[in-house]
């Protein structure tokens, strides 16, 4: 499973954190694993932490009952 925001939305999370500088490299990497891996993703860019955990909890649902 693969959490993800938009660039822009993690950049603001983070705000002043010396890791801010690094997103947009990592942004890259990690969705290119996730491709590569072929993972489920969800995507939290406009979503509240409740509404993310909901949809994390649903995606996971549906790969557990696809095996």
């Amino acid at each position: 499973m693969f959490v993800i925001a938009d660039l822009k939305t993690l950049i603001k999370r983070k705000g002043r954190e010396l890791t801010a500088r690094t997103l947009p490299r990592q942004w890259v990497i990690y969705n290119a694993l996730a491709k590569s891996l072929n993972l489920a993703s969800v995507d939290t860019s406009s979503s509240t932490p409740i509404q993310s955990l909901i949809k994390l909890i649903k995606e996971l649902n549906i790969a557990k009952q696809n095996h």
